[in-house]
């Protein structure tokens, strides 16, 4: 079984995350057929002053492999970090990240897996 973490550590992302969120979740599903691929989606949010959090719970609700942490302040590296350090726990085959405006499209991945 293929078991692949991405981290996406959010910054005032209220506007972006809820589509980023969905054409992930999206595509990891349409990768899942025949149960050999698991995924996790970690949205590190990291001092953010919109309703970023908000959406993502909203998200977390629909989508159990939807994860959030939250931290006042750090950046973007100590996110990316707290991302990778709460996958390594649960001892995740591949762990990626990727910006909140999707500038990775998810499909990139694919090539990633295969290699």
């Amino acid at each position: 079984m293929i078991k692949v973490s991405i981290v996406i550590p959010a910054y005032n992302e209220e506007k972006r995350i809820g589509e980023t969120l969905k054409e992930y979740s999206n595509y990891f599903d349409s990768l899942n057929d025949g149960g050999l691929f698991e995924y996790e989606i970690i949205v590190v949010i990291n001092g953010t002053t919109d309703k970023t959090e908000k959406v993502v719970i909203e998200y977390e609700k629909l989508n159990g492999k939807i994860k959030h942490l939250t931290y006042e302040g750090g950046g973007k590296g100590f996110a990316i970090i707290e991302g990778f350090k709460y996958a390594l726990k649960k001892n995740r085959g591949f762990i990626g990240f990727v910006d909140a405006d999707m500038s990775t499209p998810p499909s990139e991945f694919h090539k990633l897996l295969e290699s």
